[in-house]
């Protein structure tokens, strides 16, 4: 096998691990992907953050094969160009799904116990103690996207016994989910839920998937949690919404532009939490990532690319 370049630095660990597993083949290791594609030219594997690879990048490595993003989500890759070159892609699909999962449960909770609203009164050093809580038992959850982190989300609220209903393409049963539908049942899933979370990817389809008809049928003390990308949710619907407080409030750890602006409106609703795109955020990324890598080089070279896991479909884009 050619040479293998990382567009980025593992840490010390894993890129231990991987090259002693594979101690005959050639790894080179750069800061991001746009000084390997200037250097390793002749590379058949490149492995990197999906926003990396753009199609100039693609260009510049002649003999690539395979590629693999560090990221679960692949919206951003140029794929018109890696279908042309019949290349092999996949993603760390899996390796989110336990953060994720715990930031959705956890700020479930935090609405519910208002812990955010008691530690505002801390800083005041006000005793008040009218706030209403309220349970997370009998909830009604509704995961649009029942891949590795819906499942997970749902397989984790199993102690709270929420009711948990989940959106994917087909409809087909997943576990932990009380119920599934496919895309055609959303109006019914969001009408229904008392939170609602976003984790499917982003694709032609579901680009502006959730817009102000959407939006007008979820309960006026529903909330919105969106850990998926900003573009599936119309950003001006959205804040029309939350300021006409139609919803209790969202979540919102993706959006289109990142960093959001400093301008930008959602600041400045109180009934919205921000965070900055951090919900993956884990110490554990390398370690679930390099499973996968570990995995996929030796299907790679033994020529058993069928065996490959996480292979990303070109047409579908996931």
């Amino acid at each position: 096998m050619n040479k293998i370049v990382f567009g980025t630095m593992l840490d010390e660990r894993s890129r231990n691990l991987i090259e002693c597993t594979f101690k005959n083949i050639n790894f080179k290791f750069f800061s991001d992907i746009e000084h390997a594609s200037m250097s390793e030219k002749e590379a058949e594997v490149i492995i990197g953050f999906g926003h990396e690879m753009t199609e100039q990048v693609l260009n510049n490595f002649k003999n690539i094969k395979w590629i693999h993003t560090l990221s679960a989500g692949v919206d951003s890759l140029p794929f018109d160009k890696l279908k042309q070159k019949n290349v092999i892609v996949t993603n760390s699909r899996g390796v989110h799904a336990i953060p994720m999962a715990e930031y959705a449960i956890g700020v479930m909770l935090q609405l519910t116990k208002h812990f955010y609203d008691y530690y505002n009164l801390k800083k005041e050093r006000r005793w008040d103690n009218s706030l209403l809580a309220e349970e997370l038992e009998g909830k009604v959850i509704g995961i649009i996207g029942t891949g590795a982190i819906g499942s997970t989300i749902a397989k984790k609220l199993q102690p709270f016994n929420t009711i948990i209903n989940g959106i994917n393409t087909t409809g087909k049963a997943i576990p932990y989910f009380d119920w599934n539908g496919s895309m055609d049942k959303l109006d019914q899933l969001l009408s229904t839920s008392d939170f609602v979370i976003l984790t499917i990817p982003l694709t032609k389809k579901t680009e502006n998937l959730i817009t102000k008809d959407q939006l007008d049928l979820m309960k006026t003390t529903s909330y919105l949690i969106n850990l998926s990308r900003g573009e599936i949710v119309n950003e001006e619907a959205l804040i029309s919404i939350l300021k006409e407080r139609k919803i209790r409030g969202a979540v919102l750890d993706v959006f289109i532009n990142e960093p959001l602006p400093k301008n930008h409106p959602l600041w400045e609703l109180d009934n919205v939490m921000i965070t900055p795109h951090i919900s993956d955020s884990s110490p554990f990324f390398f370690n679930r990532v390099t499973k996968i890598l570990i995995h996929n080089l030796h299907c790679f070279s033994r020529n058993k690319n069928n065996m490959m896991i996480n292979q990303v479909d070109l047409e579908k884009h996931y």
